[in-house]
């Protein structure tokens, strides 16, 4: 499950694409453009679902602020990602919880998101 729509750059595909190649044996996708995460996903093999609120094309909607969650969800993914998503929203707790919710026991929670390291104070 992937929280939020998320995409690759032209510029991360060279790597994606090694990726996909060493770990998975799978040709490269030729992409000089945007790659959304459903077709890497997808074409390395696994069940793919994302969800977030801008209602993309196969994306479920979810929307993280109201705590309204799909209870058909609840412990469906042995991974659920936090790619760049909970740093946009204004009660991130929403999906931190969604993520625990529907994560299978034993499960992989992912969260990448920004930090910001060397900050001063005037």
């Amino acid at each position: 499950c992937d929280c939020g729509s998320q995409d690759f750059a032209a510029s991360q595909m060279p790597d994606v694409n090694r990726l996909v190649k060493s770990e998975y044996n799978c040709v490269p996708i030729f992409m000089n453009e945007i790659t959304p995460a459903s077709k890497v996903f997808s074409h390395i093999g696994f069940d793919y679902m994302c969800v977030d609120v801008d209602c993309r094309e196969g994306t479920k909607y979810v929307d993280f602020c109201s705590y309204h969650f799909p209870r058909e969800h609840y412990n469906t993914f042995d991974a659920t990602f936090n790619a760049g998503t909970s740093e946009h929203l204004v009660a991130p707790l929403g999906v931190l919880f969604y993520i625990h919710q529907v994560t299978k026991v034993g499960g992989i929670m992912m969260h990448d998101v920004p930090i910001l390291a060397g900050a001063t104070t005037a």
